[in-house]
């Protein structure tokens, strides 16, 4: 656990402490898309592209997947840096078997459901049957892996509201590795195929999950708290009922979030094949520069969250403050980094001449993505530790709003151009509609019961 936020002020200690968890962050963040890729590739090596068209596509599906339930991890850090914050040890276990009961209900619900899921999946992509039937093949198999990705998000979001960042980023390496090496055996050594790629994942996210209980067995053990839950608490009404309003209000703004760039791609396939090239790998710089700001709103939650656990409205200013300036710092770094390499990271991407004179013409609006991005991602962060849900997810629809009407009002005029202004107003409008709700969010800190953070509407 880490040190209480309100027994050290200074500045630097705090300069220490974001760090001190942005990196181990960073690691665990850039770790999430490599079972997909390590499947892409190891099919990539195979004589059918029909096989690496399935697995792509099927790595896409869980991936959308995973990332609409992703509120699983964000309330779960909230939460817990709260309890810890408050130093209510009981309250840290109800709130990690409060969101493993959901995870594992959202699982059994997916594997019930597994057919017509899919089937609905592929058929979106437009796919040929070939591909859609190795797709559904892998998904098949795949799925009996969600209990253990869904439970991970819970776990991982558990460790990282203590602030113990070494056994998540452990878990995260762990089963990576496995996946890798299992993609070899099952598919170059016995021969399984599509299969073999989707168990060697589904082995990998069983033996994370195990270790994700084993850790929690050690903290829950050095807590001096039994390992069986007491039901009573753990269904009492009112904290089920914060816990599903936080989630609701995160699931309602990832959803959005989803929306928003599917209808970007969507928009620019409209603009032409080359232009929807184009735009697809100059997201890429998003991608890229998300890792780290993604960290710095992630260290916010847990820091964040602790302050508000202990009603510490210093500690809160600060640790805003700081998350803010190193957040804008990162994104002035990779704007750098995309103007002076931009089309070199553009050429890594693809070869195809058409797609790379394209690219160059919006360089510019993806170069300044980081910009316009992270005070929207930094300030998800601080909100998402104070659980207050129904700011993000009311600021998250008023943005996607205006991002659609901006989308259809420019882009007639503009083109492309008006199609990456969208964009980029629509991150302006995220950061500004929470940004405009900070000082309400501060004065509260020293009002509002820790224990009711959250007034679910």
């Amino acid at each position: 656990m880490i040190q209480t936020p309100a027994q050290s002020p200074d500045t630097t200690n705090w300069n220490r402490r974001l760090f001190a968890l942005a990196g181990p962050i960073v690691l665990a963040n850039l770790s999430v898309p490599l079972p997909g890729i390590v499947d892409t590739a190891v099919m990539g090596h195979l004589p059918d592209p029909s096989g690496l068209a399935a697995v792509g596509l099927g790595a896409m599906i869980f991936s959308t997947l995973y990332f609409t339930f992703s509120f699983l991890r964000m309330s779960t850090i909230g939460l817990t840096a709260q309890a810890d914050g408050r130093g209510d040890a009981a309250e840290v276990r109800i709130v990690l078997y409060r969101g493993g009961l959901i995870a594992v209900a959202l699982a059994v619900v997916m594997i019930l459901f597994q057919a017509p899921i899919g089937r609905y999946a592929f058929q979106l992509t437009d796919a040929t049957d070939t591909v859609q039937s190795l797709g559904l093949s892998y998904f098949n198999v795949r799925i009996w892996g969600a209990p253990a990705a869904l439970l991970n998000l819970v776990v991982l979001g558990w460790m990282f509201g203590f602030g113990s960042m070494r056994l998540p980023v452990t878990i995260q390496i762990v089963t990576n590795l496995i996946n890798v090496v299992l993609d070899f055996v099952f598919v170059f050594g016995f021969d399984w195929g599509i299969e073999g790629v989707a168990l060697a994942t589904v082995v990998g996210e069983l033996v994370g999950a195990a270790l994700g209980l084993y850790f929690i067995v050690r903290r829950l053990r050095h807590l001096g708290q039994r390992l069986l839950p007491d039901w009573v608490s753990v269904l009492e009404p009112t904290g089920l009922k914060r816990l599903f309003g936080v989630n609701r209000d995160l699931l309602i703004r990832t959803f959005c979030l989803l929306i928003a760039f599917a209808h970007f791609k969507i928009a620019g396939a409209e603009l032409g094949t080359v232009t929807l090239a184009a735009n697809l790998v100059l997201l890429i710089f998003l991608d890229i520069s998300s890792y780290g700001l993604d960290a710095f709103a992630n260290a916010a939650e847990i820091l964040i969250g602790k302050a508000v656990g202990q009603g510490n409205r210093a500690t809160f200013v600060t640790v805003t403050r700081l998350s803010l300036l190193w957040g804008g710092f990162v994104a002035i770094i990779a704007v750098f980094v995309f103007l002076l390499y931009g089309n070199a990271i553009v050429g890594i991407m693809t070869d195809q001449m058409p797609v790379r004179e394209e690219s160059s013409n919006f360089m510019l609006w993806a170069a300044f993505l980081p910009i316009t991005a992270v005070w929207a991602f930094v300030l998800d962060g601080i909100f998402v530790g104070a659980t207050r849900s129904a700011a993000l997810r009311n600021g998250m629809v008023i943005s996607i709003a205006l991002y659609f009407i901006s989308e259809w009002l420019l882009t007639q005029k503009f083109g492309n151009d008006g199609l990456w202004a969208a964009l980029h107003i629509f991150l302006i409008a995220r950061g500004l509609t929470l940004a405009i709700q900070v000082p309400a969010l501060i004065r509260s800190i020293a009002t509002d019961p820790p224990a009711h953070a959250e007034a679910v509407r």
